[in-house]
């Protein structure tokens, strides 16, 4: 983890801790982007800050803050060029940038318009990021944080003025932490349910610990360090910097094993994000009473996972691996390459425990998926929603060996993981001829009819989309996001 964040490189972080983290909502720990360098700048700028007061001439004749906040922003330009220049650390440096021309020009430096001048800026620069994670998260956090405090402000200030004394500082700045990761966790939550198809309800406690031992103990320790490797003197601050890490690790560890620390939502649709990220910009933009209407959007938009219809089959680029939405579970069967990954998709699409295809001659306890039925190897029978699916699980033959006519019939659909060929005649077909056509498929079953949706049709056939399946290149070059 210490490497992770002084170097950007977290291959060596093991699996089931990066799984913790992402449990317990602390993944953003791990990813060297706006908090990380936003503790790095503030470090250097305090640390400026108190030099400059010390050297009582500079103190008297030059515009100290103004000072400090350009060292503080060259201090982290070299940390993220240390860090790999990864797009995350890029971007906030873009955002840092904006922050430190406005304390330069003696303007509000955290602010909306600044916020939208980095946003104009960076989508000038990377017009595609607009549609990553990164971008939509680091937006709505600082956009929700700047709304959230214009309205506790005049509260903070009112509690801060009624009294002294250190128990009503610490309530003040535990005031604050709470607040600071209820507004950027709320804010946030729609996108992670977006993009990864979870919720952690235990981000709030976690991250009101692990923050601040980030930002009072991990980093600036850590930036000690380096500033001593060139004089073999890092060991010690290396060392109190991995306990401070160890806590943050034990933290993640254990709430990740609460119950119901980490909860699957099913794939939210594109209008439901857009929902979102419209309701939290007129729900932040605006300051009359009007503002609270933006709820209603965001509402919609968190819902909007359960109100749409799913999938009831799956088929894989290659045709090789199908599933079917069963209950409280995505049964899975046949064979493809990329099975693994395949799987972990339609799972965080579904949010369903992937299993098996009953074995040769059993069904599942519905009795909706048959499989091995009629003598037939390696094929089961669907009736799901009164219409009936076969689905050829695998052929060694290639196709050559047909289906018998009395399995075919009255069959809506027959899918296979091998091309067809003359099998089931007068049956609507999916194979993996039509796999290689059309990529991936998604099929809705329902009484009126059967729904097939491929991702040829999705994505379109344009000259820089690749072909189905991944295979081949396209006519022209890939954009930065493929």
């Amino acid at each position: 983890m210490a490497s992770t964040v002084l170097t950007g490189e977290g291959a060596s972080v093991p699996r089931d801790v990066r799984e913790d983290f992402a449990a317990s909502g602390l993944a953003h720990l791990l990813a060297v982007a706006g908090l990380h360098l936003g503790i790095v700048l503030g470090v250097l700028m305090a640390v400026f800050r108190i030099g400059f007061a010390a050297w009582m001439w500079a103190a008297l004749r030059w515009p100290c803050k103004e000072l400090s906040a350009l060292l503080a922003l060259l201090g982290g330009a070299a940390y993220v060029a240390l860090t790999g220049l990864h797009l995350p650390a890029t971007r906030s440096l873009m955002m840092a940038a904006v922050v430190v021309l406005g304390l330069v020009a003696g303007r509000r430096a955290v602010s909306m318009r600044g916020l939208a001048l980095a946003a104009t800026v960076l989508l000038l620069v990377m017009p595609q990021e607009v549609l990553g994670v990164a971008f939509q998260m680091s937006f709505a956090a600082v956009m929700a944080l700047i709304a959230g405090y214009e309205v506790a402000r005049p509260h903070l200030a009112r509690f801060r003025e009624e009294g002294r004394g250190f128990r009503r500082w610490l309530t003040l700045h535990l005031v604050t932490l709470t607040l600071t990761s209820l507004l950027a966790g709320l804010a946030t939550l729609p996108v992670v349910m977006a993009h990864f198809g979870e919720v952690q309800p235990f981000f709030i406690l976690a991250n009101l610990i692990a923050v601040p031992l980030m930002a009072v103990w991990i980093m600036p320790l850590g930036l000690l360090a380096l500033m001593l490797m060139p004089l073999h003197l890092d060991a010690v601050p290396l060392h109190l910097m991995g306990w401070g890490i160890q806590l943050v690790l034990h933290l993640a560890h254990s709430i990740a094993h609460w119950p119901a620390a980490r909860m699957l939502v099913p794939h939210m649709p594109g209008w439901g994000l857009a929902a979102v990220l419209l309701g939290l910009c007129w729900l932040c933009l605006w300051r009359p009473v009007w503002r609270l209407a933006g709820v209603v959007p965001v509402l919609a938009g968190v819902l909007s996972p359960f109100l749409v219809a799913q999938p009831d089959l799956f088929i894989s680029p290659d045709g090789g691996l199908m599933a079917v939405r069963d209950g409280h579970a995505l049964l899975v069967g046949g064979q493809s390459r990329d099975a693994f990954l395949l799987r972990a998709a339609w799972q965080q699409a579904l949010a369903l425990p992937p299993q098996p295809f009953p074995a040769e001659g059993e069904e599942t306890p519905d009795g909706a998926l048959a499989c091995g039925q009629d003598g037939v190897p390696d094929v089961c029978l669907l009736s799901l929603n009164g219409r009936s699916v076969l689905l050829r699980v695998r052929d060694q033959s290639d196709g050559e060996a047909l289906l018998p006519d009395s399995l075919c019939a009255g069959m809506d659909l027959a899918i296979s993981a091998a091309p067809l060929r003359q099998s089931c005649p007068g049956v609507r077909k999916l194979d993996r001829f039509t796999a290689w056509r059309g990529g991936a498929q998604a099929i809705f079953l329902r009484p009126d009819g059967v729904r097939v949706v491929s991702d040829r049709e999705v994505r379109g056939a344009r000259p820089w989309v690749m072909k189905p399946g991944g295979h081949g290149m396209p006519t022209l070059p890939l954009a930065p996001e493929d």
